[in-house]
């Protein structure tokens, strides 16, 4: 001990720290060469730890297939954190040879030894039939397991499951339950699902302001559908909620969704902004959008841009175009084209039908090509 202060005095207090940590850096390398001849001494905490080491490289070079073997050892020895460890690697094939039978195997045994994520990941497997057989119930048996320890994805899927009546009796209540658990957590796709039963009144009371709370909640998070149903539900006027219905809002969600490829709510923005009378570019900027939709074949959208091509106001009239997109709608089923069209062609002259007619049908053909929509 003596010997080690004359030395940490003469090197000074660069030398010490060097020191200091040359001393550190050797109780580490002993610690690990200890939990090393304890692992293969068949300490199974001993074992997880050098999975760990070689896995994260402490004080070891990362080497996931060592870490794996590690693992594999104390996951035999009934350690759940080894077995869920173990698990995830063959499903994913990080370190092992993927084996879905293995990863099942592994994974269902962490989860009935209380393993939070390992019973959700079970219950996944089951849904999936992913190395097991599928099996709905069992799926439901896990996913509770992991939703009454207060995961949020767990209890979103037992939701659907029960709002499916898929191996369970099918409960709505108890799929609002527990999609309002998940919800509350910060869920997206809970607090989409929500929202609908509240819009529709289906397991729960109606209730649209609620259902705008939850839709506004996943449009925040990036939900596509919900910002679409955000705008709708601004639009409309709901029984007993007028002060619900908000323009600006709505056109801002419809812009959101669209802007993320969204078919309706390409529509509705369309439909919003032609309708806007006083100013120009916006109305320009709506049949843009009311192109695109329908060109990506929205049928109400093709009857909308048609109708515009017949009014001749955003657009300057083009009798031959409005046949054409209102054909298209027609074709795609939209209820009103076929009223719509047999007006036009009474409007139309014997050329201007055939002509209309020659280019629905050219174009149709272009369009069935390979590599075009």
């Amino acid at each position: 001990m003596q010997r080690v202060v004359l030395m940490m005095r003469k090197l000074g207090v660069g030398g010490v720290s060097t020191l200091a940590g040359l001393l550190v850096g050797v109780a580490v390398g002993d610690a690990l060469e200890e939990e090393r001849k304890a692992a293969e001494g068949g300490d199974l905490h001993a074992q997880y730890q050098m999975a760990v080491a070689y896995m994260k490289g402490s004080e070891v070079p990362v080497d996931l297939a060592v870490s794996m073997a590690w693992m594999e050892k104390a996951a035999h020895q009934d350690l759940a954190p080894a077995q869920y460890a173990i698990g995830l690697a063959y499903d994913e094939g990080r370190g092992v040879k993927q084996s879905y039978p293995r990863a099942f195997n592994w994974l269902k045994k962490a989860a009935d030894a209380g393993v939070l994520q390992a019973q959700l990941k079970t219950g996944i497997l089951y849904v999936e039939g992913r190395g097991t057989p599928r099996s709905a119930s069992r799926a439901v048996h896990y996913f509770t397991l992991a939703a009454k320890q207060g995961n949020a994805l767990s209890q979103y899927k037992l939701g659907s499951l029960y709002y499916l009546g898929k191996g369970t009796q099918k409960d709505l209540p108890a799929a609002a339950g527990w999609f309002t658990k998940a919800a509350r957590q910060g869920d997206v796709n809970a607090e989409h699902d929500l929202a609908v039963m509240y819009e529709e009144g289906v397991g729960v009371v109606r209730n649209y302001e609620t259902a705008l709370t939850w839709y506004s909640k996943a449009a925040a998070q990036d939900h596509v559908k919900a910002a679409y149903k955000v705008g709708v539900l601004r639009t409309m006027n709901l029984p007993g909620h007028p002060e619900l219905k908000d323009a600006a809002d709505a056109l801002k969600h419809f812009r959101v969704a669209a802007g993320q490829g969204h078919l309706a709510a390409m529509n509705n923005l369309g439909v919003i902004l032609t309708e806007s009378a006083d100013n120009e570019a916006m109305r320009r900027e709506g049949l843009t959008w009311l192109g695109r939709a329908a060109k990506k074949g929205h049928p109400r959208a093709q009857y909308n841009i048609g109708k515009i091509y017949l009014a001749g106001k955003v657009a300057q009239q083009d009798k031959v175009e409005a046949y054409y997109w209102i054909y298209r709608a027609n074709l795609n089923g939209y209820g009103k084209a076929a009223h719509m069209l047999n007006q036009l062609a009474d409007q139309m002259s014997v050329d201007e039908l055939i002509e209309a007619q020659r280019k629905a049908r050219l174009r149709r053909q272009v369009e069935k090509k390979p590599g075009n929509g």
